[in-house]
């Protein structure tokens, strides 16, 4: 049972190993999303601030089209002044003149409103597209970064599971089913040494009882808290104040 329990320790090892790298290999895609991200937000603003401008230069444009009929609906108006018979008729014609004037100076100011914001808005979305061209160069930087590192993590794992697969060839197919159940509903550790008659997966004493059999290696033993495979530590010795079985004196 030594050694059986001498391979199992040497397969946690392994899948201690392939966690490490299976994580770390997750965690990959992790980083380059947060580059993505910032590249979808540059083009974005980019977007929002181009569309923006393209609106208010629409805008403008109306406008300068609607002060161009004010214009010439005022020299219209303006003609009609030698043309009038009383002082009634021409006071009334130069107010609405006047009205005309005071509309379309509202207009001119609107039109270099619209026109000066969509400017503005135009010089934005020049200055973030070299954002934008910035945080492509640098997403595609990323990506084949961490490419090339998945590719060494994924080569490292399969060398790892093959190294794995080697190692269980002659480990009783029970005992490591157990073994792998095991592993996956302890976060990846299976196995657990015990030290001054401790547990060192979950901290809990071990029975004399229990560790009497690990010393004798008469079969595997199973932790009575955390269920982990227990096995003593190189040079370990049971410790005299460990729990006594349940009935021991």
């Amino acid at each position: 049972m030594k050694e059986v329990l001498d391979r199992l320790r040497v397969v946690q090892e392994l899948d201690t190993k392939i966690l490490r790298l299976e994580r770390e290999m997750q965690k990959l895609p992790e980083s380059l999303e947060g580059h993505r991200r910032a590249l979808e937000e540059a083009r974005e603003r980019h977007r929002s601030a181009g569309q923006e401008g393209r609106t208010l230069h629409r805008e403008a444009d109306k406008k300068n089209l609607d002060l161009q009929s004010a214009e010439a609906e005022i020299k219209k108006l303006e003609g009609q002044l030698n043309n009038i018979k009383t002082n009634r008729e021409y006071t009334a014609l130069l107010h609405e003149i006047a009205g005309r004037k005071a509309d379309k100076a509202v207009m001119e100011e609107e039109v270099l409103r619209l026109t000066y914001r969509a400017e503005e808005l135009e010089a934005v979305a020049r200055g973030v597209q070299t954002e934008v061209t910035r945080a492509e160069e640098e997403f595609q930087r990323e990506e084949a970064r961490t490419r090339g590192e998945l590719k060494g993590l994924e080569s490292q794992v399969a060398e790892l599971k093959a190294r794995r697969s080697e190692a269980t060839t002659d480990i009783d197919p029970e005992v490591l089913a157990q073994y792998d159940r095991i592993l996956r509903s302890r976060g990846g550790l299976a196995l657990a040494q015990v030290r001054d008659g401790i547990c060192q997966g979950c901290n809990m004493k071990v029975t004399t009882h229990d560790l009497t059999i690990i010393l004798q290696s008469a079969r595997v033993v199973h932790c009575r808290t955390c269920s982990r495979i227990l096995y003593m530590g190189d040079g370990a010795v049971p410790d005299r104040g460990a729990a006594p079985e349940p009935g021991e004196e």
